[in-house]
């Protein structure tokens, strides 16, 4: 990571970015093939979407690349008033998540005539039409996951001893992937949350104020607020506390 810093007066800017690489781990690459047993197979079939036969590791996954920019603000007013503003965008590469495929995609070497026999007669359909429905869940790269979005902080002297903290930051994820059957819902795909933070394309909002009251010069009392805005990562409704 490398980050350039210039200053003028109570201006600073600073520009930065970094790279970083993730390899996969040893049992998403090698392992064998494990079907699923008849009797859990049996009581999860689905009509519509692929009905997953087993789990299938996959030699050809490629490294996670991680790659992020950073641009940042800041700006010092008479006394100790701030404030600072810092623009960022966060992109994953070759993103790897566990999603089900085509069985007829793999060419795994097992008998797929039974799970196809069940849900045939589930679905009231072939059996050709059944193993159309029939898939393998396994680790798969799915294009690149990216994140962008702002975060402005500051600190305001009311009075020699009365100040007001804030801080504002908003936040919005996104998937991409040249096959949207992977990861739009639309079409069939499974990925509709991306994992430990938020439905794809919705904002978050995080804001939080403190009153900061300086009582001589060893008693510091503050009073905070927070507020987070839905799509949080505790899948809550907006929420407020302080």
């Amino acid at each position: 990571r490398l980050a350039f810093v210039y200053k003028a007066g109570d201006d600073v800017f600073r520009l930065a970015a970094g790279k970083t690489s993730a390899q996969p781990f040893p049992s998403q690459l090698e392992s064998v093939f494990s079907p699923a047993a008849l009797g859990s197979f049996q009581g999860n079939i689905k009509c519509s979407g692929f009905n997953s036969v087993g789990n299938l590791p996959s030699s050809d996954l490629k490294p996670e690349q991680g790659i992020d920019t950073e641009f940042g603000y800041g700006h010092r007013f008479g006394g100790d008033s701030t404030v600072q503003l810092t623009l960022y965008s966060e992109n994953v590469f070759q993103k790897i998540y566990s999603a089900t495929v085509p069985l007829s995609d793999l060419g795994v070497p097992f008998n797929p005539a039974p799970y196809a026999n069940l849900v045939a007669s589930f679905c009231g359909i072939t059996q050709a039409q059944a193993l159309g429905l029939l898939g393998v869940s396994g680790p798969i790269n799915l294009g690149h996951m990216m994140a962008r979005g702002l975060d402005l902080s500051g600190r305001i002297r009311i009075s020699q001893p009365f100040y007001i903290d804030y801080d504002y930051g908003t936040t919005s994820s996104f998937l991409v992937s040249s096959d949207p059957s992977l990861v739009n819902p639309v079409y069939g795909g499974n990925l509709t949350l991306i994992p430990g933070s938020q439905l794809p394309n919705i904002p978050l909002h995080k804001w939080d104020v403190a009153f900061d009251y300086l009582i001589g010069q060893r008693l510091d009392v503050n009073l905070a607020t927070y507020h987070v805005s839905e799509n949080n990562p505790k899948n809550l409704p907006a929420y407020t506390y302080g």
